[in-house]
């Protein structure tokens, strides 16, 4: 007899009781109307699900956290058949529906009697009924997704399956993709019936489409699509087949910036500043439901995180085990009352929506300021939310401590370039922004870096060195290296670190300092007056001109031709300390093969304070500008 995950989620008492994958279904809104189907995944504990889920991780593939009854915390991610604007089948990722339906499962409290129940059916599958070599449920979990994954990379490339809700539906989608895993026809059969009404649960559709050849470039290591434009332009004793994404990512392939972005890891673009929200506390002063209690619940950025929970007018519910949120720049949380969520037409009409008794933003900017508090007041009702804001390290993932440090970059010198026909142009990023370079290094050349500003940091600075090649997705830079800079060397005197990835050998010189504390700064602001362009840039018409302060845009991008001046008056003074860096660029398509243009930059100080109207000027890659500026105290 199959494992019901329905029977046992509630009382589980350990993870290892429920973990599996499912073949599940629920009401399709509004109840009574048919089941829709789709997968779960229960891991085994969270480094399961951090190890799933973080391998698809450029695919943006989640998961998700539920307690039960019994106090024990489970970890799951859904995936099933959706549509696309074009009514397309297309897989997608924890739908709020599938959640709620968990959720139902987990604790009897959640099941709300003035709402319709979600009726999730659950049952697992075992990995060792295919024909194919699937030896546990990690593996079977990456099996599905691996066979998914070439579906929507199928769908994007224009070969689609139109959704029929009799036909060509979820149902379909779940037996299709498991089909393709070899599990037999007569157990697919047994498994796909659940009570209610049940369509298309022992069709096929388009199951060539849910394999893909790949091609990999043996020299790049990039990988491609087969349809990809770069693969015609590719030696054919540089092609290697793969019929396994992870075959090719194993073996230090990486996407192709152009086709293949989700696993595109030498360009992925990282968070400069990483916070989490640490939630505390909810206090209930007065109801939305004047007839009796709310079903409360918490949505941070969209992803519901805490509830529903019955709260009445004196209420007050410890919050503290909800794991704190990850967020970059700010977190959106919205407090709702849960109403009946009766729905009609494809779950999109609502007959009862849910009721929001309102939005807050909580800005990064918060991290170290101790706990806040928030109001939400929408509909009648008054909530009180208790929250604190803390910083974390983006290398690390550990809290930042208190304490600012310098990284001083002193010398690289190169002993080997990973180019063998001539110099490489290398450049270095600090936490995935451009420090230095592109800059041509030849064996024995050593570069000077004692001018760089010092890098402020309080956790940890990664620094990565790269030698530019061309702009083609099939010819990435190459990585020659990384590490990280801690505080553990603070006050040590020159370290050093040598690069060596791809043949190359590179040594890096550096030193860390502790920040000295700013006592009373003077207070300086900075008038930007005008910019005259003398020689544009681009050499076929006008540059699209924009500036940044201290890598802050203030301007722009405006157009301009040679003789033109633009006034920049419009914009407030800038307050400064010590000194402030103005860079210049002309915005080019913003494409993979045209990036912005940096034309020059400049570095302004206080010894210009008091004495009137200045001028410094921006020349590079062949333009020629003029800023006016004053230093006003």
């Amino acid at each position: 007899m199959s494992f019901k995950l329905q029977d046992e989620l509630m009382h589980a008492t350990s993870r290892d009781q429920v973990a599996g994958v499912y073949w599940a279904s629920r009401d399709i809104d509004p109840a009574f109307l048919g089941n829709h189907h789709f997968f779960i995944f229960m891991y085994k504990d969270e480094e399961q699900a951090k190890r799933v889920t973080g391998r698809w991780d450029g695919w943006h593939v989640r998961y998700r956290r539920e307690v039960n009854d019994a106090g024990l915390a489970v970890y799951f991610t859904t995936v099933g058949v959706g549509t696309d604007s074009s009514d397309n089948i297309k897989y997608k990722f924890n739908p709020e529906s599938d959640i709620w339906a968990i959720n139902e499962i987990a604790k009897e409290s959640n099941t709300d009697a003035l709402s319709p129940d979600k009726d999730l059916q659950a049952v697992r599958l075992s990995p060792d009924v295919s024909s194919h070599n699937i030896p546990s449920y990690e593996d079977l979990m990456n099996a599905l997704l691996g066979r998914i994954f070439n579906f929507n990379k199928n769908r994007e490339m224009g070969n689609t399956i139109t959704y029929h809700l009799f036909t060509q539906n979820c149902s379909a989608g779940v037996n299709t993709v498991l089909s393709t895993l070899g599990f037999p026809d007569a157990y697919r059969e047994q498994m796909g019936e659940f009570s209610g009404i049940d369509m298309a649960e022992e069709s096929i559709v388009g199951a060539e489409l849910y394999s893909m050849a790949y091609v990999g470039n043996k020299h790049s290591l990039e990988l491609h699509a087969t349809g990809c434009e770069y693969v015609s332009r590719m030696s054919s004793s540089n092609k290697v087949n793969f019929t396994s994404i992870f075959d090719a990512l194993d073996r230090g392939y990486n996407g192709c910036a152009y086709c293949m972005k989700q696993f595109d890891t030498d360009r992925r673009e990282e968070p400069q500043k990483l916070f989490k929200l640490h939630l505390i506390g909810l206090a209930c002063n007065e109801t939305e439901d004047w007839s009796g209690a709310d079903s409360a619940y918490l949505r941070v950025n969209g992803i519901r995180v805490w509830g529903p929970v019955r709260m009445n007018n004196g209420d007050a519910k410890v919050l503290t085990d909800v794991p704190p949120i990850e967020f970059t720049d700010v977190a959106r949380i919205s407090l709702f009352d849960k109403d009946s969520g009766t729905s009609i037409v494809h779950e999109s009409v609502s007959l009862d929506e849910d009721d929001s008794l309102g939005k807050v933003s909580i800005p990064g900017s918060l991290a170290g300021q101790g706990e806040k508090s928030c109001v939400f007041n929408n509909d009648g009702a008054h909530y009180l939310l208790i929250y604190k804001v803390v910083e974390y390290d983006v290398n690390t993932g550990e809290a930042v401590p208190g304490t600012t440090y310098q990284l001083f970059l002193e010398s690289l010198k190169c002993h080997e370039t990973e180019d063998f026909t001539g110099a490489d142009e290398t450049y270095m990023r600090a936490n995935n922004v451009i420090v230095w370079g592109p800059k041509s290094m030849n064996d024995g050349n050593t570069r000077d870096l004692t001018g760089l500003d010092p890098l402020g940091f309080q956790g940890s600075v990664r620094l990565d060195l790269y030698d530019k090649d061309g702009d083609m997705p099939s010819d990435d830079d190459d990585h020659l290296g990384h590490f990280l800079v801690t505080p553990a060397v603070n006050g040590q005197g020159t370290q050093s670190y040598t690069f060596d990835g791809d043949g190359a050998r590179y040594v890096l010189k550096y030193h860390v300092g502790e920040q000295s504390p700013v006592t009373e700064p003077a207070d300086y602001r900075l008038k930007l007056i005008s910019l005259t362009c003398h020689e544009t840039e681009d050499s076929t018409g006008a540059d699209e001109t924009y500036l940044h302060v201290d890598r802050v845009l203030k301007w722009g991008p405006r157009s301009m031709n040679d003789g033109n001046t633009k006034s920049l008056a419009g914009i407030e003074p800038i307050r400064f300390q010590n000194s402030v860096r103005l860079d210049l660029y002309d915005q080019d398509s913003g494409s993979w093969y045209d990036s912005d243009d940096h034309i020059d930059k400049v570095i302004i100080s206080t010894g210009d304070s008091g004495r009137g109207t200045k001028e410094c000027k921006f020349k590079g890659d062949g333009a020629s500008y003029t800023l006016k500026y004053e230093v006003l105290s």
